[in-house]
């Protein structure tokens, strides 16, 4: 992931690229309402301080392979 400014001579923005953030957006669609799915990555970081659901393979836009969620 890349985060870094995005500016023109009236303003400046900051953004975030990458394959994370375009996995986050394609995850955050495939979610059912009132859910928050993610990563097997994600799931690594966090998995001490929430309680998960394993919900197997998602097939994901723009991936090869599905994803662990």
């Amino acid at each position: 992931m890349v985060v870094g400014e995005v500016c023109s001579d009236l303003r400046v923005e900051y953004t975030a690229l990458g394959d994370a953030i375009n996995l986050a957006a394609r995850m955050e669609s495939t979610a059912q309402p009132g859910t928050v799915q993610i990563s097997s990555d994600t799931h690594r970081l966090v998995e001490p301080l929430f309680d998960f659901e394993d919900l197997g393979l998602t097939e994901v836009k723009g991936k090869s392979q599905p994803v662990r969620t």
